[in-house]
């Protein structure tokens, strides 16, 4: 993915300059994260206005403390808003931690979170398995998807959008059920 990282943010500076949107959303699921949040992190303190609006993590294989100490800093600088779509049942990621051995970022939605961000919503996903892996369960249930369109189309957070919520302490805990 850091290979990629140089030509990611060519991309989105050029659809940026050439594009003429008023706005840019990026979706990305698995490993797709790691480009993502590689690139915001490069960017750094370029002051290239990308206008990104909205960020959606779909099961994102990404090392959490990396993620925590590095990249999430970066990600809630450029973007308006990020949703993490996170779920503890999620198979391939359960391998990729056993191979990998770091606590990964679907797991952090699991009351009480272990991590907290700005500008960020994390929802639990776990309900949502429909197939034998899990992984896939972002483009295949309804539920998710007509909550990524209405995001998308109103760029409401969590609250907005009706996600259900339990209070843990000062952290609110989104959750499919």
């Amino acid at each position: 993915m850091k290979l990629a990282t140089p030509a990611f943010i060519s991309f989105l500076k050029e659809v940026r300059k050439n594009g003429h949107y008023k706005k840019i959303h990026l979706i990305a699921h698995s490993m797709g994260n790691r480009l993502i949040s590689y690139a915001f992190q490069q960017l750094g303190n370029d002051t290239t206005s990308l206008n990104i609006d909205q960020v959606i993590m779909a099961a994102p294989d990404v090392y959490a403390d990396e993620f925590k100490l590095s990249l999430a800093p970066h990600l809630g600088k450029r973007a308006r808003h990020v949703t993490i779509y996170s779920a503890k049942n999620d198979d391939a990621l359960i391998v990729s931690k056993k191979f990998n051995g770091d606590f990964r970022l679907r797991e952090i939605s699991v009351p009480p979170p272990n991590y907290v961000f700005t500008n960020f919503d994390i929802i639990d996903a776990t309900s949502q398995k429909l197939d034998w892996m899990g992984h896939d369960r972002f483009a295949r249930s309804p539920k998710l998807l007509a909550d990524m369109n209405l995001l998308l189309e109103t760029g409401y957070d969590a609250h907005k959008r009706n996600i259900m919520s339990k209070l843990f302490g000062d952290y609110i805990y989104y959750f499919f059920p």
